[in-house]
């Protein structure tokens, strides 16, 4: 049970918000500063303490701070500067004034200080964009002090000051963009003394080619990057490989083929191992861009000498990429030697090029798209590589092909299916591994509809057996995902008989996932019974039955399930009001809080997204006594409401 609680709360970890400087952050700041001014005796000093640093959060403190930051201590200035956006905001109009100051001190500091403002430099822009104002701050300060920042800093920091500028090159006009950014890349890309500046600047025109129409961009972009990947320095000119593909995207077909296709041909038989595995690395993007001729022809050709090139590192990566590529080649005639290369993946000598299984995991994430390209014709051929697959012992290397049995199975058929994957299913469920065995589990269902109803009626004894051990809630709640396939799936019968009792248990299951997974799909099966026309009516008599004794447990979560059923079944009004409205309506009046909460939350989302019972008097009247319930929590679902009258009861 204590495995159980412990999986149940890692399920239920609350997300970690990202850094927001919005009012509502400053809100928190200022009501921190109340409390602290409370406590303390000085109440006019307004100071939080942070990553053990007291920040001055007064308007005239912050300001001073910041305008004498190169004086303050390491580990003061780090933490000044790790909460910059935060300190612009609260210093307000003054921040423009002295923008410029602040900026220029921090810039001078040491490298860990200027990697903090520049991770606080796209908070800063958003900043600036919300004054009319702002515009002329990011344009005639934080660019040419980005620029400046270039010219002081090691490679990694270079690069990431690119990626800001990029961010600013999409905001400033036309005009303003080829003043103050393009003319000073241009001269970064013409630095013949630092290669640096030309790696930056192949990186910043990059960023910026979407920016120009594609005239444009093969004029200043497509040209220099050709120019550029004749640079006698290897890293420069492999930067330019690199970025091909992005520029690709950008300029005209026509220049694209006349010029930028030439140009990564002729890199791919450079002399350099290193060039060579850059074309290998972006292959699969250059061939997006290409037409289905130049995939099936040049590129494949380009690929089946990457595949047997001298160096390991080139070779290897182009294993890596080979299931990519024949993704690629859709409604084509797919090369017989790319087939041929793709099932030597498992081999020991190829394998064992790279440490950790790395071309196998390649080979196995991309099996069921190589099956699909080939088709069903090829399914002999594949098996052995599938058999090997799976002799792995590496989770990385199985776990793709668990989750991919339906597709396989869909692909080759049932006859095929049921000679080469029963076995093969029946290995995956015995796994030792938890991943691998939740991979098939999750779309077992899927895996049964290729079947005949006969030949489904079999698992479901695989259902039975699987939701059985009581520590593998995750199980249960996969299982409990399916239920509105199954439904589908069987006939009435086997629906009362089967599906229905392995549901009502995992609705009362002991971890609330389950119940709650559990509880979205029920309606399914009412459904499939009603529309049955063999259909007993002692068996909706039962399952109505079943459902309604949720309503009337004297557990609490037991109702809260109820709602949880009721909120699908909403969907139908004609089964909902005929069954459950009338008990429906009780749970109004329900003495916990947690089950109104949830009944408040079926009932506004139902209304807001103006579900075919919105308008219905009922639901209303529920509507309308949840608004006066004693609880905050409970009222709060219906804060976006306006309650005029029963006709004007809607969307504020």
């Amino acid at each position: 049970m204590s495995d159980i609680i412990e999986d149940e709360q890692s399920a239920n970890q609350p997300k970690i918000l990202t850094k927001n400087i919005s009012n509502d952050n400053m809100k928190q700041n200022n009501e921190d500063m109340e409390k602290l001014g409370e406590i303390e005796k000085f109440p006019e000093v307004s100071r939080d303490q942070i990553d053990g640093v007291f920040i001055d959060f007064s308007q005239e403190g912050a300001l001073n701070k910041l305008l004498n930051i190169s004086k303050l201590t390491y580990n003061e200035r780090l933490t000044y500067v790790k909460h910059l956006a935060d300190l612009l905001q609260l210093i307000g109009d003054k921040t423009q004034i002295h923008l410029n100051a602040i900026i220029e001190q921090i810039i001078n500091d040491n490298d860990d200080i200027k990697r903090t403002l520049i991770q606080q430099m796209p908070y800063i822009i958003e900043y600036f964009k919300q004054f009319n104002d702002g515009y002329k701050q990011i344009r005639d300060i934080l660019t040419p002090k980005l620029f400046n920042l270039l010219g002081k800093t090691n490679i990694d920091i270079k690069e990431d000051v690119g990626k800001i500028i990029g961010i600013i090159a999409d905001i400033l006009n036309e005009d303003d963009r080829g003043k103050c950014i393009l003319t000073k890349v241009l001269t970064m890309a013409h630095d013949d003394y630092n290669e640096d500046n030309r790696i930056v600047a192949i990186q910043l025109l990059t960023l910026m080619a979407h920016c120009f129409g594609s005239a444009l961009c093969e004029q200043f972009v497509g040209l220099e990057i050709l120019s550029l990947g004749e640079d006698p320095q290897l890293r420069v000119k492999k930067e330019s490989v690199l970025n091909l593909p992005k520029i690709g995207k950008e300029v005209s077909q026509e220049f694209f083929k006349q010029r930028l296709l030439p140009f990564y041909i002729r890199k791919s038989q450079d002399s350099f191992w290193g060039i060579r595995k850059a074309c290998v690395d972006i292959l699969v993007d250059i061939s997006k861009i290409c037409n289905d001729q130049t995939r099936e022809t040049e590129l494949t050709d380009i690929l089946l000498n990457f595949l047997k090139d001298n160096s390991k590192w080139v070779k290897t990566s182009a294993f890596k990429n080979l299931g990519p590529f024949i993704s690629t080649l859709q409604n084509q005639a797919p090369s017989e030697k790319l087939f041929e290369n793709y099932n030597k993946m498992v081999d020991n000598n190829i394998n064992n090029l790279l440490q950790d299984d790395e071309i196998m995991i390649a080979c196995s994430q991309y099996f069921p798209a190589i099956l699909t390209i080939y088709g069903s014709k090829k399914w002999p051929l594949l098996y052995k590589t599938f058999t090997s697959l799976l002799k792995s012992t590496n989770k990385k290397v199985k776990k793709p092909i668990a989750c991919s049995l339906h597709i396989i199975a869909n692909i080759i058929g049932q006859e095929k299916a049921e000679n080469d994957l029963f076995s093969v299913l029946d290995q995956i469920l015995k796994d030792p591994n938890d991943e691998v065995k939740y991979g098939a589990i999750q779309h077992l269902a899927e895996f049964m509809h290729v079947f005949d109803s006969q030949k489904r009626e079999n698992f479901l004894d695989v259902f039975l057996i699987l939701q059985k051990d009581p520590k593998k809630w995750r199980i249960r709640e996969l299982i409990a995902r399916q239920i509105d396939l199954l439904a589908q799936m069987f006939n009435s019968e086997t629906v009362f008989r089967y599906i229905m009792p392995i549901s009502f248990k995992l609705c009362n299951d002991t971890v609330s996932l389950v119940r709650e997974e559990a509880a979205k799909k029920m309606h399914s099966i009412l459904i499939s019974l009603q529309k049955d026309q063999q259909t007993q009516e002692i068996y909706l008599i039962c399952i109505v039955n079943n459902i309604k004794a949720f309503q009337m447990s004297s557990r609490f979560n037991q109702r809260q399930t109820f709602i949880l059923i009721c909120n699908q079944l909403m969907m139908h009004p004609e089964i909902f009001n005929m069954y459950f409205m009338h008990i429906f309506q009780e749970m109004v009046n329900d003495k916990v809080v947690n089950v109104r909460i949830t009944l408040a939350e079926a009932v506004s989302q139902h209304i807001k997204q103006r579900g075919p019972m919105s308008d219905d008097q009922s639901l209303i009247q529920i509507a309308e006594k949840l608004q006066q319930d004693k609880n905050n929590d409970v009222r709060s679902y219906f804060n976006f409401f306006t309650n005029n009258s029963e006709q004007d009861f809607s969307i504020s």
